[in-house]
């Protein structure tokens, strides 16, 4: 429980900005982890458990939101810790790439789990499904959490699909708010009802919500 004391630094519907002091890149080859601090020393992220929020940047000028949930538990003080694997140039991954980029003292936007948001699309290719299981993890698991999920999921192969027939397969089903559709470059074995090839402008018109106010990617 977070003491009454503590302020709290995220805000409904409001961006906060918070500043990367610490950049740990021993975790491995391609995964960092990343300490932000909060706008005052004595605040708390004011996250729940197992809540996400989104960090927000212009990269290539473009406006990006990726969501993560952080590794620090919710009672730290002034901060708080990401550990994000990072994908390099070519293999998508443009927040990563950015927060990889980024010296320490820069500054990046933070917006905690928007209550105005109805519909979330999340896209991946390979082992970056892994955040993207937690957020749909979370959501389900919240009774009063009714964003609806679109995920497009792109691997090499069929075989190369993680979490399909243990969680995501098994959620869509039983979640009507839920929708995965799946993308695969070759091997596509007899009875595939996905598509085939790379994540494409048609793919995305046929399985994701148009862009509107109520509608994140």
């Amino acid at each position: 429980v977070v003491p009454a004391a503590r302020s709290v630094a995220l805000v409904p519907g409001e961006k906060i900005p918070c500043k990367l002091v610490k950049k740990k890149e021993s975790l491995s080859h391609d995964v960092r982890l990343f300490r932000f601090a909060l706008p005052s020393e004595d605040q708390v992220l004011g996250l729940p458990v197992g809540k996400h929020r989104f960090l927000c940047a212009i990269v290539d000028e473009k406006l990006c939101m990726r969501a993560y949930t952080p590794t620090s538990t919710v009672d730290v003080v002034g901060y708080f810790d990401l550990v994000i694997q990072v994908y390099f140039k070519n293999g998508g991954g443009l927040m990563s790439q950015h927060l990889d980029s980024l010296e320490l003292g820069s500054f990046i936007d933070v917006k905690g789990s928007p209550k105005f948001a109805k519909k979330l699309t999340m896209l991946s290719g390979g082992t970056g499904i892994t955040p993207i299981y937690q957020v749909i993890q979370a959501i389900l698991k919240d009774p009063e959490d009714q964003t609806e999920m679109y995920v497009v999921y792109a691997n090499r192969t069929e075989d190369d699909i993680l979490l399909r027939r243990e969680e995501l397969d098994p959620w869509a089903k039983e979640h009507e708010r839920l929708k995965v559709w799946y993308v695969v470059q070759a091997s596509v074995k007899e009875g595939w009802q996905y598509s085939v090839g790379f994540i494409t402008e048609n793919i995305l018109r046929e399985h994701v919500p148009e862009g509107s106010d109520d509608t994140i990617l």
